[in-house]
């Protein structure tokens, strides 16, 4: 393990983590808006279908069409996780999450504002559900930004902070739904178009920042700008030898795993401490949707309506005992990431989502009465809880500390689409399900969340504190370690180079 000496908090990384929170994840305001403006969505739904085929859907129909366009979303993150390898790849963590990302915000704004006010388009209203995904998947890269920008001692603290932006955005889409805001049928379009702002606004602040030290050293070869960007988000008290002595160990790591500078899926199974690099981060965030939360955030509403709940008191309740305290909890997250680990906290959040699915099952076996409104609210809550608490951060963090840079844009886009299949599975099912075989619809929730839960607290290691080399060196094998030996050429080893900021130790070539 090694820590970078003399790195302090710079200012500029705290600020670019807060904006990223703030701006870059306005995505999520999408996959919550829908929920307290239900009727209203239906209804343009129903009218739209009515106007282009002549046909008037009955519940069977309504449901299924409501779950199309709720799960929409869910579906784009999942095509979007795919995508995201080749900006990551070619233009860097920056680019990926300050430039695409925004821009596909932009035009998902644009397509369902043009289908709900001027073509009254339920088709194009889905595939602007659809685009808005692709770019909440790729903001979902914001974490591994902020990991290769940070020293390894502050990485777990702002990849955190810039979790807050879920919850944030994901309150604001709650809230201005509600009829005493935008949600009122004249209204309810503008809701549509309110994240542009910020992602106008945090694409035009690309050019003040750096890309990412280890894409510039490890991706691009290039030392001075490395080193500026190093100087730019760790500060210039920094040992800039340390750090980019930890780049040259995670820059062999991958050189001698690969033929080529980015590792192909084929070469990541071969090999056996990027194998279980996969293997991990896939669990991980497969096992933090099953807790429940994708149902808590979309159908958190009708689920409390079902219950005995009014449907006004429901949407209150989203916000101030669902939406808000997720806020509260990835507060909590950032302190204790870089004290308690992130094993601690993604586990214990995993925990309480297998609890939430039993508590949301068993609300499911009382009958209707208040006894059965404060089971289920409680298990929404304890699912949200358990996962802004651990999960939905950790999981995302994962593939910037246990991957090196050759495979850590593959292995993101594996882990992040992986992530979405039981999103989906939930978004889409859970609708029809309910109507089918009610409360049992969460017994295979509770289920894979045991399986996976054991399943992490085996293999998960802990990785605060520590670079990648150290946190993967458990899984390299004795052949890879004799190939070690060998790896360096006599033209290859470390030695001096002079430039603008002193003589630096790196390697000759790359």
């Amino acid at each position: 393990m090694s820590l970078e000496k003399g790195s302090s908090v710079s200012y500029k990384l705290v600020i670019g983590a807060l904006l990223h929170a703030l701006l870059g994840f306005s995505a999520s305001h999408y996959t919550t808006a829908f929920n307290p403006i239900e009727s209203l969505v239906k209804d343009f739904a129903n009218q739209s279908i009515s106007r282009h085929y002549n046909v008037t859907l009955d519940a069977g129909g309504m449901s299924w069409i409501w779950a199309c366009l709720a799960g929409a979303n869910a579906l784009g993150a999942f095509v979007g996780a795919f995508l995201l390898p080749y900006p990551a790849d070619k233009f860097g963590s920056r680019d990926t999450v300050m430039v695409f990302e925004n821009i596909i915000e932009l035009l998902a704004g644009v397509i369902q504002f043009v289908a709900v006010t001027w073509l009254n388009s339920v088709e194009l209203l889905f595939v602007g559900r659809i685009f808005s995904g692709i770019a909440l998947s790729f903001a979902m890269y914001v974490p591994v930004f902020l990991s290769e920008c940070a020293p390894i001692s502050q990485r777990g603290l702002f990849a955190t902070i810039s979790f807050l932006g879920i919850p944030f955005w994901n309150t604001i889409g709650a809230t201005v739904g509600l009829p005493q805001l935008l949600g009122t049928a004249d209204l309810w379009k503008w809701i549509l178009v309110l994240p542009l702002i910020p992602a106008i606004i945090h694409l035009s602040l690309t050019p003040l920042f750096p890309k990412s030290p280890k894409f510039l050293y490890i991706s691009k070869g290039s030392v001075e700008e490395s080193i500026e960007a190093i100087i730019f988000y760790h500060g210039r008290t920094v040992d800039r030898n340390t750090v980019l002595a930890a780049l040259d160990r995670e820059a062999q790591l991958g050189r001698s795993s690969c033929n080529k500078q980015y590792a192909t899926l084929r070469e990541i199974l071969k090999t056996r401490h990027l194998r279980m690099a996969l293997f991990i981060c896939v669990v991980a965030n497969c096992a933090a949707e099953l807790g429940g939360s994708d149902i808590a955030t979309q159908y958190s509403t009708g689920f409390m309506t079902q219950l005995g709940v009014s449907s006004e008191t429901s949407a209150w309740l989203t916000v101030l005992l669902l939406r808000a305290p997720a806020c509260i909890a990835v507060l909590a997250g950032t302190i204790l990431v870089d004290r308690c680990g992130r094993r601690p906290l993604m586990l214990c959040g995993l925990g309480m989502g297998v609890f939430a699915t039993g508590t949301m099952f068993v609300s499911g076996l009382v009958s209707v009465s208040p006894t059965s409104s404060i089971i289920g609210v409680v298990g929404l809550f304890c699912s949200l809880i358990g996962y802004y608490s651990g999960p939905s951060f950790v999981a995302k963090m994962l593939p910037g500390e246990l991957c090196p840079q050759a495979s850590r844009s593959l292995t993101s886009a594996i882990c992040f689409g992986g992530s979405w299949v039981p999103a989906i599975v939930e978004i889409f099912g859970f609708p029809p399900l309910q109507q089918s075989i009610g409360t049992f619809s969460f017994l295979p929730l509770f289920a894979l969340g045991i399986i996976s839960f054991v399943t992490l607290f085996i293999y998960l290691p802990e990785t605060k504190g520590r670079d990648v080399d150290d946190i993967i060196g458990q899984w390299v094998s004795k052949d890879f370690d004799q190939e070690q030996t060998h790896l360096l050429k006599p033209s290859d080893k470390l030695h001096d180079v002079s430039s603008g900021y002193g003589t630096l130790t790196t390697r000759k070539s790359f």
